[in-house]
């Protein structure tokens, strides 16, 4: 027999892969660290997580159920006749503005964000490029490679490894200077660890170099804060090594940043923006 309820197990479960909301996480975390059934249960939850996996990639792809799939064969057919005059056209409109500012605010993010990382490195001299496209810096630590699109949770990624020790005030900058781009006060200034975090800096990321590992994280993340990544940065957070994850969630943004266990049993969160 379980030594906890069927309830409170599936209530661990949903607190092993990262689905529960800050308070009820708060509550579980105070049961494992105080009660040995609870802290046990979890240890057993974290054990069987690599079996579980194993055995959901075995499953593939499910398929789509036949009248589900005709039911979306029909409401395309629908959207494609001929609209009515009026407001169902102005509605149409309507979505395909939101949808066109959608994407458009979608790039300036990930524009500005890789911006906001050239800033924050830009506090030395100038150095030269090597020949696997990495900028040298005076004092010989590497600055950040060129953003790479990658096929990650959710769709392509810009993947970033610039190292640049973040603040809560550089993720706020790094949101906002789209707007703030063109005023007087110029560039935010740069974060003071930021000329000497290289790519490779923050060794205990290693494991989520591996794109597998890196869109489980992503996949935790998004689970919990919906969207869907635009940029991913391997950088550290006020000096911790973390992943800065830029989410888009319609029209707006988040920023997500997690440790180096993301993935492994929920998102492994430090820091978040608001939506």
């Amino acid at each position: 027999m379980s030594p906890i309820s069927e309830a409170d197990l599936d209530r661990l479960a949903d607190y092993t892969a990262g689905l529960l909301d800050q308070r009820e996480r708060e509550r579980v975390d105070a049961l494992i660290a105080t009660d040995p059934v609870w802290r046990d249960a979890h240890e057993t939850l974290l054990a069987a997580q690599p079996r579980l996996d194993a055995a959901l990639a075995g499953l593939g792809a499910e398929r789509l159920p036949v009248d589900v799939a005709a039911q979306l064969d029909a409401a395309l057919v629908r959207e494609g006749e001929p609209a009515a005059t009026g407001t169902p056209v102005k509605a149409r409109r309507s979505w395909r503005r939101l949808l066109l500012s959608s994407a458009a605010a979608a790039a300036a993010v990930v524009a500005v964000f890789a911006g906001v990382v050239a800033l924050s490195n830009s506090g030395g001299p100038t150095g030269s490029t090597t020949s696997n496209g990495y900028r040298g810096q005076g004092g010989g630590a590497a600055l950040s490679a060129p953003g790479r699109p990658e096929d990650l949770s959710g769709g392509a990624a810009t993947v970033l490894h610039s190292g640049t020790d973040y603040t809560p005030q550089n993720l706020s900058t790094a949101l906002g200077a789209n707007q703030a781009k063109d005023a007087a006060t110029g560039p935010q200034p740069a974060a003071p660890n930021a000329a000497q975090n290289a790519p490779g800096a923050a060794p205990d990321l290693g494991r989520l170099d591996d794109p597998q590992a890196l869109r489980g994280c992503l996949a935790a993340i998004v689970a919990r804060r919906g969207g869907t990544p635009s940029v991913v940065d391997f950088a550290r957070f006020q000096g911790r090594p973390a992943v800065v994850v830029v989410l888009a969630t319609g029209a707006t943004h988040r920023i997500v940043v997690a440790g180096p266990a993301c993935g492994l049993a929920g998102p492994d969160e430090l820091y978040t923006t608001p939506a």
